[in-house]
């Protein structure tokens, strides 16, 4: 079937597609679902299993390998990587990025889970199963209220979450920083002593009278009658009138000899701050599909309504707002896409003329409103990525249209009519125009199959290229002469192209010389490659964002009130205007990591020795020149804190971080290993937030039972442990039930400060209860003794395996140049590595090298198929060869661009390199297509070359100059993700080009035997 043809046939109908894409791509392009950044399914998921005082080394042999051993057995998890603390084992799963479906595998995780419960011992609570961990908050928002409770600003948030859950669209809403109320019962060591007050029983009287249980229903010959009980606590006052029995038999209330107070976690385990005040975040997450720039009005106008309805001193500010950020990053990029429309425009109009250039010009938004629609249908989010492929493909997809439209000029001047020469130009280049554009999608498509998140998150930029550059193509031979029929008049030939003459000496001294023109362009490559080693090296580029973010780590073993008065401290600084005038405001979690509002940001684990700050800076520069001072702040003034600072990268590991990852079987060697490398690495002048995964050791108590005494005096080990546990952090006895709030009853034994100031021992203010007929106290001190033991402040295992990573980084270098001279300062560790233990790369170079490796497994299939597209083409295997010598000579322009423009090699420029080389070998085609045709028609090589060099070089060039022009808005857009891909594509085009107006005349005139003119002579080349 001739499209062109059917085309022409049927052009009225042409004209109503054309009004109908024109008009649907409007009204999509108007209601595109947005987001900042592309839909990226997260991997990874969360456990965490709690088991209070229990130490680390515990805690991993009876919680965290039992949760390993269970979860290995699932075929579809990669790595699991697991922290054990006092207390406390979080553990990360992460699936196979192959994986399609991860609900599947995280059902699987459940069910293990399930049956890990019964191995763990009994007191542990969990496992805890968190797989919304990937959830990208759209806005959170700092809930404060001046001489207003934490339970107070906990009930107004919880109703301004129940008013988010009407807005359509909204998926989950969280709190954050919300401290638990709780009720202490303490009683005074002396007064519980003097009254044989016996805890256990005391205990027991007390959940006794609490219990729900049900009392049965009231059956009558016509309704049936629910019966319940009344007296279970809910509120203080109940439990100040509750009344327990005394020594004497007798009952008394037990506020006469336990005080009462209602406070909170004593200490608190999550807290949150804005702006310094103590606050309850409120953050929201997005259904998928859904358009954020359509939920922001929705959201800002709730939010507007909910603070006027807020009593007085109550304050609700936003803290991150995505539909702000993304609607200043789409506009960015569409006002890029705008100046890239209007560049191409002009050039086409001024190479080609006014009616030729509007033709081959109308072709570019009908292409890309053509392509908006193939993304709805295919639901290919309008966010960063896309819209920066759609500014990379228009400088390519004019190249159909400009050939199809040169040639039906030439053919008009040769004396066709316009209906046959748009047939004849379409059905000669029909195929050339559909094998180049065919290569250069299949150099994106290695991006298609990238099995990581890398690859995931750049997927949009091949399929949106792959899609505009096929739309382009379709057009060419439809629209194209469609248009050049009812408009191109016959008239005189363009002028001669400028560059002609200068072009044709070229190219004759380069088929007569043609080694010595190719020892030249070697030449050049050669020292192209060297210059590439002069390329910094990283993973991704820092976004333009505004924020800092501050990681506050103190030693382990602090806790959250040391954490609280550094962060505090931090803050307060930050908020000064007359040091810090461009901080906007400043919020804190501690304790915890807080919600993740990017989607790069993992959160820091719960830890009461780490906060996690967000620093809100008026611009990117702004916030750059704060990672400075913030540091040298810290340096100063918090000296015994490792304070980190960084801006928000898209990578999930920032820029110029490298890791080394120790693993052995032997906890105390493999520490001294580790040490060793973090002390080599802090050796290293300008290194900065040098720590190990394992952080410092820390002490605890441990108390050594005589048994003997134990059994001589009648002491029950759950009575030492109660009694422990109820002088030092208390027990929970039972809860206060407070509509759907449930308040935690904790009982605490406190001593008086005379006591403490005789103890010079810790056992002496723990009294047991001992039951012996006459109810008695015995000191714990009488029949136990206390030691101090160190500890690790964690356990970290990878993949069942003890591993602790050392990490840091550079004030100048970048990571390859950093890891070197790491590498240099350890080589003893590594030549006397003991047998059982390894050493593995990590941080950016290893995330740089799995996404990179990606694209490379993939790569040598779509040049196998590049070929293969080539080969069907020309026939030729000397032709094809041709082609793919032009590729490296692109490249040699890319790796001069990268270091002249001061951009860094990270994973898109890679990208770059790739798509380069698909766009690059579309010139190689075209012109080897005019030389082959040109002997067809009898030509001699020589003439044919110089020929069809000189009838190319004029569309050659303007796209060339398009495609480059193209991307310079790209370029110095103030976001640099796409910087590096456009310096290689834009400096790789153009002494790409070059080269290869010279490479394939001089590639041709050795490879391709034979000079005499006759058709069967050039068949026999083939």
């Amino acid at each position: 079937m001739n499209i062109t043809k059917l085309t022409l046939n049927n052009s009225r109908m042409t004209f109503v597609l054309m009004a109908l894409i024109i008009s649907l791509g409007l009204m999509v392009y108007t209601d595109f679902p947005s987001r900042e950044d592309p839909l990226v399914r997260i991997n990874k998921a969360m456990i965490i299993v709690k088991f209070p005082g229990l130490p680390p080394e515990q805690v991993e042999n009876l919680i965290t390998k039992k949760v390993e051993e269970k979860l290995r057995e699932i075929p579809g998890i990669e790595f699991i990587n697991s922290v054990s603390k006092t207390g406390q084992a979080v553990i990360t799963v992460s699936a196979f990025e192959h994986i399609e479906d991860y609900i599947k595998v995280w059902d699987k995780v459940r069910r293990k889970l399930d049956e890990t419960k019964q191995v763990l011992p009994q007191g542990a609570i969990g496992p805890i199963f968190n797989d919304d961990y990937g959830d990208v908050s759209i806005f959170t928002a700092a809930l404060t209220g001046q001489n207003w409770s934490m339970a107070q600003l906990r009930a107004h948030a919880r109703k301004i979450r129940d008013r988010l859950y009407t807005i359509n669209g909204i998926r989950r809403v969280t709190l954050h920083g919300l401290q638990q109320e709780k009720v202490y019962v303490e009683g005074v060591s002396s007064v519980v002593e003097s009254n044989s007050i016996d805890f256990i029983n005391l205990v027991g009287s007390i959940k006794d009278q609490n219990l729900i249980i049900p009392a049965g229903k009231v059956l009558t010959d016509v309704r049936e009658i629910t019966v319940e009980t009344s007296g279970k606590l809910q509120s203080k006052k109940d439990l100040d009138e509750l009344e327990i029995r005394s020594t004497n038999g007798g009952t008394v209330p037990l506020k006469d000899y336990l005080s009462l107070r209602s406070s909170y976690g004593e200490p608190s385990t999550e807290l949150a701050y804005f702006n310094g005040k103590p606050a309850v975040v409120i953050a929201a997450s997005m259904q998928m599909g859904r358009n954020i720039l359509e939920l922001g009005p929705q959201l800002k106008l709730l939010l507007k309504q909910v603070n006027l309805e807020l009593p007085v001193g109550m304050q609700l500010q936003i803290a991150t707002f995505q539909a702000d950020v993304v609607e200043h990053s789409i506009d960015s990029v569409k006002e890029s896409l705008y100046q890239t429309l209007l560049i191409v425009l002009a050039i086409v109009i001024l190479s080609l003329g006014v009616t030729e250039g509007l033709i081959v010009g109308i072709t570019v938004p009908l292409t890309i409103l053509a392509s908006l629609l193939v993304m709805f249908f295919l639901e290919i989010d309008l966010q960063f990525i896309s819209l920066a492929s759609l500014i990379i493909a228009l400088g390519m997809l004019v190249d159909n249209a400009i050939v199809i439209t040169e040639n039906i000029h030439l053919r008009l001047h040769a004396g066709e009519n316009r209906r046959k020469a748009a047939l004849n130009a379409c059905q000669e280049l029909a195929w050339p125009l559909l094998t180049s554009t065919l290569t250069t999608v299949l150099a994106f498509s290695p991006i298609l199959l990238a099995q990581t998140t890398a690859g995931e998150y750049t997927r949009s930029l091949a399929q949106v290229v792959s899609i505009s550059l096929l739309i382009s193509w379709l057009l060419s031979l439809t629209v194209v002469p469609l248009l050049a029929v009812h408009f191109i008049r016959k008239k005189q030939l363009h002028a001669p192209f400028i560059l002609i003459p200068i072009y044709q000496k070229f190219v004759t001294w380069v088929v007569n010389f043609p080694k010595r023109f190719l020892l030249a362009i070697t030449a050049t490559f050669m020292f192209s490659v060297y210059i590439l080693s002069l390329v910094p090296v990283e993973m991704f580029a820092v976004s333009s964002r505004s924020e800092v973010l501050v990681y506050v780590d103190l030693p382990a073993g602090y806790n959250v009130r040391q954490t609280e008065q550094a962060t505090s401290k931090l803050t307060d600084w930050l908020l000064d205007s007359e040091h810090n005038p461009d901080v906007n405001y400043v919020s804190s979690y501690i304790g915890t990591g807080g919600p993740r509002f990017f989607l790069s940001i993992i959160p820091n684990s719960p830890a009461p020795n780490n906060a996690f700050m967000i620093v809100n800076t008026q611009s990117a520069d702004s916030a750059s020149n704060m990672l400075a001072k913030i540091r040298n702040y810290a340096a100063k003034n918090l000296a015994h804190i490792n304070i980190r600072t960084e801006l928000i990268s898209r990578g999930t590991v920032p820029p110029g971080v490298v890791q080394l990852r120790f693993t052995g079987p032997d906890a105390d060697q493999l520490f001294a290993l580790s040490k060793q490398a973090e002390a080599a690495l802090a050796d290293i002048p300008g290194a900065l937030h040098v720590r190990n995964s394992w952080e410092n050791k820390t002490s605890r108590y441990r108390i050594n039972i005589d048994q003997a005494k134990v059994r001589r005096s009648g002491i029950t080990y759950q009575a030492i442990s109660q009694s422990l546990q109820a002088t030092f952090s208390g027990v929970e006895i039972t809860t206060i039930r407070r509509d759907d709030t449930l308040i935690p009853v904790i009982m605490k034994v406190k001593s008086t400060s005379r006591e403490m100031a005789k103890s010079s021992n810790p056992l002496d203010l723990v009294k047991v209860y001992l039951n012996t007929g006459e109810p008695q106290y015995v000191l714990l001190s009488q029949v136990a003794t206390i030691e101090s033991v160190s500890q690790f402040g964690s356990i970290v295992r990878r993949n069942m395996q003890k591993t602790i990573t050392v990490e840091g980084k550079h004030s100048r270098w970048k990571a390859p140049e950093l890891q070197a001279a790491w590498d240099n300062k350890i080589k003893d560790i590594y030549e006397n590595l003991p047998s059982g233990y390894s050493i593995e790369l990590g941080g950016e170079l290893e995330g740089f090298k799995n996404s990179a490796g990606t694209l490379f497994v993939t790569l040598p299939l779509f040049i196998g198929l590049i070929l293969c597209l080539i080969v069907s083409q020309f026939n030729s295997f000397r032709k094809t060869l041709i082609v793919a010598c032009t590729i490296p000579l692109a490249f040699s322009g890319g790796f001069i661009g990268l270091y002249l423009t001061g951009a860094n090699f990270d994973f898109i420029g890679a990208l770059g390199f790739i798509s380069l080389a698909g766009i690059i070998i579309n010139n190689a085609i075209v012109l080897i297509d005019k030389i082959s045709a040109e002997q067809v028609r009898g030509k001699t090589k020589l003439d044919a070359i110089l020929s069809a060099s000189t009838n190319r070089l004029r569309p050659i060039l303007i796209t060339t100059v398009t495609t480059v022009l193209a991307l310079i808005p790209l370029m110095m857009m103030s976001e640099s993700l796409f910087y590096s891909m456009a310096s290689v594509i834009i400096f790789g085009m153009s002494l790409g080009t070059i080269m290869t107006l010279g490479a394939v005349p001089a590639l041709y005139m050795i490879l391709i035997k034979g000079s005499k003119t006759s058709a069967n002579q050039l068949k026999e080349n083939r």
